[in-house]
């Protein structure tokens, strides 16, 4: 777990137990998918996780999506889609979805409409939205109007860039650089991550250079450049 990661699954921990709304966003590569999936596998009974993709955004795909996850039955009309998943979730529960900016209006009140639906019974459901900035700025753009129901029941809205990367997220990453000592090298893998590359990126990058078994600083360097990675402000490390 990095910095980031553990605040994104307390994100979703905390609007497990308090139910409503949580949007979670964030640049790219930085951890927040992999708080989901440790979080749905601690959590594998009380969870349900769908990736929303460009193929599966409507209401109707993202229904099939949450009763294929439930093992609820599928249906041709929407509303009994509904109404089949709703008799597979329960009490305490969390939907998690994945890349929530590509979701339809539609698609957002649907999944609103299931923590509400729970709400009237006086129990919990939370959902919990994780995506892009692009969902933050439809909800808290110029449309923010349209999206006042989902305003109203959102608890957290925390937002995560990557110069949010922390150098001691980098030393529990790279235990054998750390190990070593070689503090230059964490510094250079540091900055990537700080950089539009992400976690993501610089973990790739040093798994490149372990293979070809030149990690150290001139090594990561070079592999940063043959993987055409944007160096920019990094250079004068090199």
């Amino acid at each position: 777990p990095t910095s980031i990661s553990s605040k994104v699954y307390e994100t979703i921990r905390a609007c497990k137990i308090k139910g409503g709304f949580s949007i979670i966003t964030g640049h790219a590569g930085i951890g927040k998918t992999k708080a989901v999936q440790e979080f749905k596998r601690k959590n594998p009974v009380d969870s349900v996780v769908v990736t929303v993709n460009p193929c599966c955004k409507s209401t109707k795909a993202l229904l099939k999506l949450i009763a294929l996850q439930l093992g609820a039955q599928l249906a041709a009309s929407a509303d009994d889609l509904w109404f089949n998943v709703c008799a597979k979730l329960h009490d305490g529960m969390v939907i998690i979805i994945d890349e929530g900016q590509l979701l339809t209006y539609h698609g957002l009140e649907t999944v609103r409409s299931f923590s509400d639906f729970f709400a009237d019974r006086g129990q919990t459901l939370g959902v919990a939205i994780i995506g892009n900035n692009g969902i933050r700025e439809r909800i808290e753009g110029k449309a923010k109007d349209n999206y006042r129901q989902i305003n109203n029941r959102t608890w957290q809205r925390p937002y995560f860039e990557t110069k949010d990367v922390q150098y001691h997220d980098i030393e529990q990453l790279f235990p054998i650089l750390t190990a070593d000592e070689k503090t230059k090298e964490l510094t250079f893998l540091h900055k990537i991550a700080q950089s539009g590359e992400g976690i993501r990126g610089a973990v790739r990058l040093f798994g490149n250079a372990y293979d070809a078994e030149t990690y150290d600083l001139e090594g990561l360097a070079n592999m940063a450049k043959f993987m055409r990675m944007d160096l920019t402000g990094i250079g004068r490390l090199i």
